[in-house]
């Protein structure tokens, strides 16, 4: 009986921890950007945050994130069904009572989520810290956010039953169905859960923002539909119908719900845009008027919004091809003032092209502004291949290898260019990266033809005063990284033994093939 008491005692306390553990920062990098990072330090922060708030719901917890994700999709719902609600459906529709069972859903879940908000703490701006002192969160959230949850949390339609009975019940009636609008206020909600999907899965600012703004356009535009009925139908009640309001010339009282929709779209979007009434001739009852107006400022200030954002958004899409443009351009007026021969011309904007793939940045800026660990990796990772496929640095530890990717220069070559020309002093040896070098010798008969992962030079290094003993020239376009004597010397000027066995390797390999300062594996 013991044993089975203990048994039960240990699945219930298992069970508890790992439901509480839902309610904990989280180390998942979606949900708590610090929870991967920083292990150590979140894994005490559950345990302060367990024995001092055992209360309260931590802001980056995985059961706040599925409650945020479920509770945006609860108010996209809500704010694409409410207005077709409060515009179309009178209490004496068949559908009005599917419609009370949406709203008092939704109204449940916005109170759980008022519930739910004043138990989850937040992060503090001031500092790296999280608040999750209960009287402090309440404070927080009665400030501002608590007024526009409340204020949007009210079933307005559903109090429509407690005064139905009462004489004048229409009147009362057409209160709460303007009341209801305050319901558009939870949008602003949706776009906290938006930057909150933003941050986890790493989505840059600009797309957020043009998110926010297309949700936010479609949503109102929505609204802005639905009250071009509202108002005309607010000011004329059944029986009572205006001769001159755009509905009553359009025909439409009787119309099917989803036909006076579109119609209704049509108008809405016509005033946005400023191209026209929509449906119907213009506007000469009041509320239709105010309303056209109310549309075509909104529709104004949505249009400005959209070319700040749009023009943010070209911006931001391929900045580095914007830079590259923009060089292009000072390049090209720099030749036409220097009066450079178009042959000339031509060829640098081919450079250019080839440089930099139309995508200019500054590499070098960009590895100076990581630490040493990650220079050294980017660089090993593009010229490591490259220096073992040298015999000469073969035998290299790792550690020199490193310290001779960080003085290779990157180089470009097109076409016909000539990297070495016979009898020169050779003062650097030369990796290919990519495209094919050709070498001849003095008279221009074929030596060798070397391509990407190939080297040549390597004498020039080791050795002073070498003399080249062919020309090289690039046969297409050409990326090479280039290793210079001064810098070679430099890097085993305190390592004579390495730079030692290097000079033996040259030496037998240059005896291998009978003299010369090419790579003829």
């Amino acid at each position: 009986m013991r044993e089975k008491y203990e048994l039960d005692n240990f699945y219930n306390r298992n069970f508890s921890t790992v439901l509480r553990g839902y309610f904990l920062a989280s180390l998942n990098k979606r949900i708590y950007p610090r929870g991967a990072r920083y292990t150590k330090r979140v894994l005490k922060e559950r345990e302060q945050h367990c024995k001092n708030h055992p209360w309260t719901i931590h802001p980056f917890s995985v059961a706040r994130w599925y409650w945020d994700i479920l509770f945006i999709l609860i108010l996209i719902f809500s704010l694409i069904e409410n207005p077709l609600q409060i515009a179309f459906y009178q209490a004496n529709n068949p559908y009005y009572t599917l419609f009370m069972v949406f709203s008092i859903t939704e109204s449940t879940a916005y109170f759980l989520d008022i519930v739910v908000n004043f138990y989850t703490g937040f992060p503090d701006p001031t500092s790296d810290l999280v608040i999750l002192e209960k009287r402090t969160i309440a404070k927080n959230y009665v400030k501002f956010w608590f007024w526009i949850d409340l204020l949007s949390s009210i079933p307005y339609d559903t109090l429509y039953f407690f005064v139905s009975s009462l004489p004048n019940h229409e009147t009362y009636f057409n209160v709460l169905r303007i009341l209801s609008i305050l319901k558009i206020l939870r949008i602003f909600r949706v776009s906290l859960g938006v930057r909150r999907i933003q941050c986890a899965f790493e989505i840059t600012e600009i797309y957020t923002r043009l998110l926010n703004y297309i949700l936010t356009v479609l949503i109102v535009a929505h609204w802005l539909t639905c009250l071009q009925w509202l108002a005309a139908d607010f000011y004329n009640p059944p029986g009572h119908r205006k001769p001159l309001s755009w509905i009553t010339k359009s025909n439409m009282w009787d119309q099917p719900v989803w036909f006076c929709y579109i119609n209704c779209a049509l108008r809405a979007h016509s005033n946005m845009l400023g191209n026209g009434y929509g449906i119907g001739e213009c506007p000469v009852e009041p509320e239709d008027i105010i309303v056209f107006i109310f549309c075509s400022l909104i529709g104004f200030s949505f249009y400005g919004t959209y070319i700040s954002i749009l023009g943010s958004v070209v911006e931001a899409l391929d900045s580095p091809e914007k830079t590259w443009m923009e060089m292009m351009t000072e390049t090209k007026g720099y030749m036409r003032f220097a009066a450079i021969r178009p042959k000339l011309r031509g060829r640098m904007k081919l450079y250019y092209e080839q440089r930099y793939r139309r995508k200019f940045f500054h590499e070098g800026d960009i590895l100076q502004s990581v630490n040493d660990v990650l220079r050294n990796e980017v660089l090993m990772f593009n010229c490591r291949h490259l220096l073992e496929n040298a015999p000469i640095f073969r035998e290299v530890p790792t550690a020199f290898l490193k310290r001779i990717v960080q003085k290779l220069r990157f180089e470009v070559y097109l076409p016909e260019d000539k990297i070495i020309t016979y009898g020169e002093e050779g003062r650097s040896m030369y990796f290919i990266n990519e495209g094919k070098v050709l070498a001849t010798t003095a008279n221009g008969e074929f030596i060798s033809l070397m391509e990407a992962g190939d080297h040549f030079g390597e004498a020039s290094i080791v050795n002073d005063n070498q003399k080249t003993n062919a020309n090289i020239r690039a046969k297409d376009f050409c990326d090479i990284y280039r290793l210079d004597r001064e810098d070679f010397k430099e890097l085993f000027c305190n390592h004579p033994e390495i730079l030692e066995r290097i000079k033996s390797i040259a030496r037998m390999r240059k005896g291998e093939r009978g003299g010369g300062n090419l790579k003829m594996d």
